[in-house]
């Protein structure tokens, strides 16, 4: 009995480092990209400037 759980251990440690691994890489290399939105709220009309906008 004892020998199985040695092996599980392993098996359960060995499951988490791998999904660590599969997940920073993923995480990584996904394409990520920026989208530009308002900032605030804008009136109709109004004339947008530089800082009325950030990404995001």
């Amino acid at each position: 009995m004892n020998y199985y759980r040695k092996y599980l251990a392993l098996a359960i440690l060995g499951a988490l480092i791998i999904g660590a691994a599969f997940y920073l890489f993923l995480n990584n290399y996904l394409d990520r990209q920026e989208i530009l939105v308002a900032a605030r709220e804008i009136s109709s009309g109004e004339k947008i400037e530089k800082d009325d906008l950030c990404f995001k």
